[in-house]
Parts: structure tokens; C-alpha cells; sequence
């Protein structure tokens, strides 16, 4: 297995981050047999979550798909549910009880965010169908998010929305960085 630990309450042992094991497509496999095999659904959600998969896609039909190194699902799971999302949280000074005062710099005040979920709701209104669903109020609404939804938000909507609305501007020009390290990374080809 190449979780730290082969099971959830098994102790974990210490890695060289430099040379962590490859996730494989038997690993995969082993996994979701161990799913298929759970008496409870408890049980199967603990599993899950500590592999990180729930099971084998409707794709597996298709011998020829390697599942550990080509589907790119994991990215979208760690960046748009998880980074992105609790940038979200931070920026808006609800992160995970994190206690924030006016003084953070990274801060935006609610009524800001009000105003940002309101033009948010309001231009996805006129983007096609065929680019993304209609994205509601992020303020309002942030618990209706998808991945796509955080994605679109953080990559097409982020410079036009958030522009000049940080406290301090380095907060806004470091997210960009990171927009443009995850544009090169969903790139269908990188040289």
C-alpha cells in the first residue's frame, strides 16, 4: 500500500517526502476490493477516505486506462476542494475556526464579499452553458460549490472579481501565481 499507514488506525510511519512510493493501478485495485468488501458503511467510508478513493470508475471497462497516472481527478479533489476552497475560507476569515481580527491583511471584510458574490452570481449569468453551469453567490452560497465551481471561480473569475479588494495587494499577486501554476498544469501538453 502506499499510504503511510495500511490502515486508519495503524501507526504511522515517518517518510522521506523526497522519495514518497508511487501510487500504482494494483494499489487501485486492492483498494476498492477492500471496499467492495466491507461489512458497514461506516466502515467503507473510513476506508475511502483514507485511500482517497472510493472505488474504481465506470471506465474500468477500458483495459487500456491506467488509473494511477492517467486520470487527473486527484488534482482536482486536493487543488479545487481543498486549496482553493480554503483560500476562500481564509480570505473571507472563516477558516476552520481560525481566529482573525481587523488587523489581518488577508482579510476581506463580509460586506466586500457580499458585493463579490452578487457580481459573481451576476456575470455567470451570461457565460455559456458549454464553459460552466451558473455558479450562485459565493458568499451565500459557498456550500453549494463543486470543484468545477471553485476551479472556474479561482482560474477565469479570481483577477476581475477580487482585483484591488485585499488589504494588501501582495495576497492578490501571489493567488495570480498560483493561477498561472495551475493553468501550465491543466495544459493538454507541457514542453
Amino acid at each position: 500500500m502506499v499510504q503511510p499507514s495500511p490502515t486508519p488506525d495503524a501507526p504511522l510511519e515517518s517518510w522521506d517526502p523526497l522519495q514518497l512510493p508511487l501510487w500504482t493501478h494494483e494499489d487501485w485495485q486492492h483498494v476498492t476490493s477492500m471496499l467492495d468488501g466491507c461489512k458497514t458503511n461506516v466502515a467503507c467510508e473510513k476506508k475511502a477516505k483514507h485511500h482517497g478513493i472510493k472505488g474504481m470508475p465506470a471506465l474500468q471497462r477500458v483495459a487500456s486506462i491506467n488509473y494511477a497516472c492517467g486520470i487527473p481527478w486527484d488534482f482536482m479533489h486536493l487543488l479545487f476542494l481543498n486549496v482553493i476552497k480554503n483560500l476562500f475560507q481564509l480570505w473571507s476569515g472563516s477558516f476552520k475556526g481560525l481566529t482573525v481580527d481587523n488587523n489581518d491583511n488577508f482579510v476581506i471584510p463580509k460586506k466586500v464579499w457580499k458585493k463579490i458574490g452578487n457580481e459573481m452570481e451576476n456575470a455567470t449569468k451570461t457565460i455559456p452553458s458549454a464553459f460552466i453551469r451558473r455558479l450562485d453567490n459565493i458568499f451565500k452560497d459557498k456550500g453549494e460549490m463543486t470543484a468545477e465551481g471553485w476551479g472556474f471561480w479561482f482560474i477565469y473569475l479570481f483577477l476581475h472579481l477580487l482585483w484591488g479588494r485585499f488589504p494588501d495587494d501582495k495576497y492578490f499577486d501571489h493567488a495570480l501565481q498560483l493561477i498561472d501554476i495551475i493553468k501550465t498544469s491543466l495544459q493538454y501538453m507541457i514542453s
